[in-house]
């Protein structure tokens, strides 16, 4: 494809043959920044002539001259001799006219290369714009992405603090739960105690032996409910305050000489207490009970500090 642009200098100088004269001229004729082109170019041309030193012509063309003038008549030697002398004049002024031509080839030779290397220096220009763009954009995606990994991590850390603050709140569930399972239990136990004493009190041959307060626990009382024959019984007391954790009220059968730990009274907060036992015997078998106040549970032999007693005979 031709780049009429390159053609331009050798239009101006009039070097172009006809077919490309033609070509370029109807290029001319739609192409306005084709035809400021030319005017650049023709404004150098038009000031070539100004460029090369005027030079007169050699002393001696100037005195044939004048001979000539002066002559006036001109013999064939004569005139043959004005030829030989312009002769010099005639070569000077066709080396003139090659330096002339050769000097506008240099120029549009020169200017070509110009215009090529101002449209590579635009095409640079535009290119390293581009670059700049790309560069800036890739700066504003780095940045966003840089804020998007911030907000991660931040997202992060929230997340793991709701996660241990979940776990810390299901480990206080499970130990509510795990707590609140025992005092289910101990109330199921309870409930169950309560059902058996219900049931064991309803017998028709229940018989009851009052259990009377010691000297020094006047407002403690209660009943020992039995029944003939059999090994198990229940305990009623009232009166008997709640001790701390290091005792306990102990309930006890004697026989003679014999004390048998019959199981630990259970005392709410009002004072009152039960115990349904299981004697290792009959429990009219056994002469005499009693509530002491002991160090523990697993006792063997009952204390001094006694608060309820009474005769099972």
């Amino acid at each position: 494809m031709t780049d009429w642009h390159d053609l331009i200098p050798a239009y101006a100088l009039g070097a172009l043959d006809p077919d490309e004269t033609i070509q370029i001229e109807q290029h001319l004729r739609v192409d306005a920044s084709l035809r400021a082109e030319l005017d650049r170019f023709r404004a150098v041309v038009n000031t070539l002539p100004l460029a090369i030193e005027p030079a007169g012509p050699p002393a001696r063309v100037k005195a044939a001259l004048f001979a000539k003038i002066a002559a006036s008549a001109v013999q064939p030697e004569a005139a043959y001799a004005s030829r030989a002398l312009l002769r010099p004049r005639q070569r000077w002024a066709v080396g003139l006219g090659g330096a002339f031509v050769a000097a506008l080839l240099v120029i549009a030779l020169l200017s070509s290369a110009l215009y090529s290397a101002n449209t590579q220096l635009q095409q640079a220009k535009a290119t390293n714009q581009q670059i700049l763009q790309q560069v800036a954009a890739a700066q504003e995606q780095a940045t966003a992405a840089a804020q998007t990994i911030g907000d991660l991590q931040r997202a992060q850390q929230q997340i793991r603090a709701e996660l241990a603050s979940a776990r810390t709140n299901e480990q206080r569930l499970a130990a509510s739960l795990i707590a609140s399972t025992a005092e289910l239990q101990t109330i199921n136990a309870q409930i169950e105690v309560n059902q058996d004493t219900l049931v064991f009190l309803a017998a028709t041959d229940l018989a009851t032996r009052p259990l009377l307060a010691s000297v020094g626990d006047r407002n403690a009382q209660g009943s020992m409910f039995m029944r003939p024959g059999r090994a198990d019984a229940v305990v009623l007391v009232r009166g008997l305050p709640q001790l701390d954790q290091s005792q306990t009220y102990q309930f006890w059968l004697a026989q003679g000489g014999q004390q048998v730990n019959a199981g630990t009274l259970i005392i709410d907060p009002d004072g009152t207490g039960r115990l349904l036992l299981k004697a290792p015997a009959s429990v009219d078998t056994f002469t005499q009970a009693m509530v002491t106040v002991e160090r523990n549970a697993s006792v063997s032999l009952p204390s001094t500090r006694v608060v309820l007693q009474g005769s099972l005979s």
